[in-house]
C-alpha cells in the first residue's frame, strides 16, 4: 500500500489515516501542552491556553511579514483548541490579490445572471376555466310506447336546443361525451385492458341509459373477467333496449345489424349461463339468438359452438347425477 502511495506520490498514511506530518504536528502539539511532563491530563482550558498563545505568535510573524511562519502557528492552535471559533487568516500579497479578483470576478458573473433574469418576462396569471356539461338522459320508463327513429331524433334535437337556450355558454353535449367514452372502452378491450374498458362503458351509460351497445359491450367484458353474473346483467339490459327498436320501414342492411346486435347479447348471455352451469337458460339463449343470426355464418359457428359446449355441459352434469345416484 504504501509502494503503491509513494508511486502516486502521496504521503503515506499512519494511525487514524493521518499523514506523517499530521502526526508530527500533533505529537509537537501535544508535547507543548505537556510541557515535557509525561502521565498527566490534557483538559480543554490547557487547550485553549495553548492555542492562544500560538495565534499570540503568528499574529507576531505576520506583522514581521514572516507569513508561511504565521500560517503554521496558526494550523498549531487550531489542533490545539479545534473548537475554537476565533481563527485566523493569514495572506501573502500575492494570495489577497488573487483572493480580490475571485470576488469581483463572481460578484461581476452575480450581476450579470441577475440583469439576464431581469430580461425575463413575468410569468402570466393563472385563470379559471368554468366548463358546462349537459346532464345525461333519464332511463325510458319500462312500459314507455316505442319510438320510431324520427321521434328519437326529433326529442333529442329538442333537448340540444333547450339546453342551449337555458344556458348559451354549455359545452361537450351529453351525447358527444357518451359516444367519446364509448370509444375509450373499445380502445381498452382491443388492447385488452378490460377494466379500464368497463369503467369507460360504465361512464357512457351513466350518459345515457338507453345506450344498448356500452351495455352489450360492457357483457363482454364482465365475460371476460369472469363476472358471469354482472355479464348477464348487462346482456339483459342490451337486449331489452335493443328489442325496442323497430324494425319495419328498415332497409335490409340496417335490419341485418340490428338483429346481429341481439344475437351478439343472448350468445354472450348464453356463454355466462354455461359458464354459471345454467344449461337451460343457456339452450334457450341459443335457440333465440339463431333465430336473430340470418345471413351471419361467423355467429352461426359461434352459436353451434355454444350449443356444444351446452350439451357437454348437460353430459357432465347428468353424469355426476348419476354417480352420485349409483353411490348412495
Amino acid at each position: 500500500m504504501e509502494e503503491a502511495l509513494k508511486e502516486e506520490g502521496a504521503k503515506p498514511l499512519g494511525k487514524m489515516g493521518q499523514t506523517s506530518e499530521q502526526e508530527a504536528r500533533n505529537k509537537e502539539v501535544a508535547d507543548e501542552l505537556r510541557k515535557g511532563r509525561t502521565g498527566i491530563s490534557i483538559n480543554r482550558f490547557e487547550c485553549e491556553r495553548v492555542a492562544a498563545e500560538q495565534r499570540t505568535i503568528a499574529d507576531a510573524y505576520f506583522k514581521a511579514g514572516f507569513v508561511a511562519e504565521a500560517k503554521a502557528h496558526e494550523q498549531k492552535a487550531r489542533d490545539a483548541a479545534p473548537w475554537v471559533e476565533d481563527r485566523r487568516e493569514y495572506e501573502t500579497p500575492e494570495e489577497a490579490e488573487g483572493r480580490r479578483e475571485a470576488e469581483e470576478a463572481r460578484r461581476a458573473e452575480e450581476e450579470a445572471r441577475r440583469g439576464a433574469l431581469a430580461d425575463v418576462p413575468a410569468p402570466r396569471q393563472s385563470a379559471k376555466v368554468e366548463l358546462n356539461f349537459s346532464k345525461g338522459k333519464r332511463s325510458m320508463p319500462a312500459r314507455e310506447r316505442l319510438e320510431t327513429d324520427e321521434e328519437v331524433a326529433l326529442r333529442e334535437a329538442e333537448d340540444i336546443r333547450q339546453k342551449k337556450l337555458a344556458n348559451p355558454d354549455a359545452k361537450g353535449p351529453a351525447e358527444d361525451q357518451g359516444l367519446w367514452l364509448k370509444q375509450r372502452g373499445d380502445h381498452f378491450y382491443r388492447t385488452r385492458d378490460y377494466r379500464a374498458a368497463v369503467n369507460a362503458y360504465s361512464s357512457c351509460v351513466d350518459l345515457d341509459k338507453r345506450n344498448a351497445l356500452a351495455f352489450s359491450n360492457r357483457a363482454l367484458c364482465h365475460l371476460r373477467l369472469g363476472a358471469f353474473a354482472d355479464c348477464i346483467a348487462d346482456a339483459n339490459s342490451a337486449y331489452d333496449l335493443l328489442k325496442r327498436v323497430k324494425l319495419e320501414g328498415k332497409d335490409e342492411e340496417e335490419r341485418g345489424q340490428a338483429m346481429q346486435q341481439r344475437a351478439r347479447c343472448l350468445l354472450r348471455r348464453g356463454i355466462a349461463h354455461v359458464r354459471l352451469g345454467m344449461t337451460d337458460q343457456a339452450l334457450a339463449d341459443v335457440d333465440a339468438a339463431c333465430k336473430h343470426a340470418e345471413g351471419n355464418e361467423e355467429l352461426k359457428d359461434d352459436l353451434e359452438e355454444l350449443r356444444r359446449a351446452v350439451a357437454s355441459n348437460q353430459a357432465s352434469r347428468l353424469k355426476g347425477e348419476g354417480d352420485a345416484l349409483f353411490k348412495g
